[in-house]
């Protein structure tokens, strides 16, 4: 927790014994906010991240990822598609089905009331009344089904979705997901995409590594490469 815009950083301490990892942090206010992670772990804060108590989820399933659209309307998403919502500030949560393939969902973010979920198995799934419906995307320029998509970011008008150990995102407009590549990478084994943030419909970046195996070894290692765009993936520096 930081109480100086990351200036500096205070190491933040449980009132139990935490041995699962956390995967993901979502705040509602400035005060109120949640954690999860494996196991079903969900954590809540009223005070700005000072404290921490938990939340009983109802699952031991691993939650990769939370977000929502206000304090009584809050998702956890995670393993063998579990999906979970909180309309009472996280003291209870409802099991939501979504999928009968049982995807691994890995992220979950929310603009306004519009929504996706991501996952394995090609999965992204949409709303647009804040979680009440969900619906699933299939017009994916050259799916094949095989993709795993790891990472989301949601602009006013647009979402980009990144796959997983690929130098692959997708990009939503009207229902539609378009594919770019980053120049040079058409390889999938040798550029992972780790994550992507995107300021507004044009500008955003993307981090990743970038893995290099010199001529005659058998051994290689990566090296850690950031890319800008201004024109909604089209280009990239």
């Amino acid at each position: 927790q930081s109480p100086n815009k990351g200036k500096n950083w205070n190491i933040q301490r449980f009132t139990y014994n935490l041995y699962d990892v956390l995967n993901d942090i979502y705040f509602v206010s400035n005060e109120t906010g949640f954690v999860v992670g494996e196991n079903g772990v969900i954590l809540k804060t009223t005070n700005g991240g000072y404290n921490w108590t938990n939340c009983i989820s109802g699952t031991t399933k691993d939650l990769k990822s939370i977000s929502g659209t206000r304090i009584n309307n809050i998702w956890a998403v995670g393993e063998k598609g579990i999906v979970l919502n909180s309309k009472d500030e996280g003291q209870t949560w409802d099991s939501v089905s979504l999928s009968a393939q049982l995807p691994d969902f890995a992220d979950i973010g929310f603009k306004n009331d519009c929504g996706y979920i991501v996952g394995n198995k090609g999965s992204i799934f949409k709303t647009t009344n804040s979680g009440n419906n969900w619906t699933q995307q299939t017009n994916i320029e050259g799916f094949t089904g095989g993709e795993s998509f790891n990472h989301l970011s949601i602009t006013d008008n647009k979402a980009y979705v990144n796959v997983e150990y690929s130098p692959v995102m997708y990009v939503n407009n009207n229902n539609s997901w378009q594919k770019f590549e980053l120049p040079g990478y058409s390889d999938y084994s040798n550029f992972s995409t780790y994550s992507s943030f995107f300021l507004n419909d044009n500008q955003g970046y993307l981090a990743g590594i970038e893995y290099m195996i010199p001529t005659g070894s058998s051994y290689g290692y990566g090296v850690t490469k950031i890319f800008r765009t201004d024109n909604g993936c089209v280009n990239w520096t």
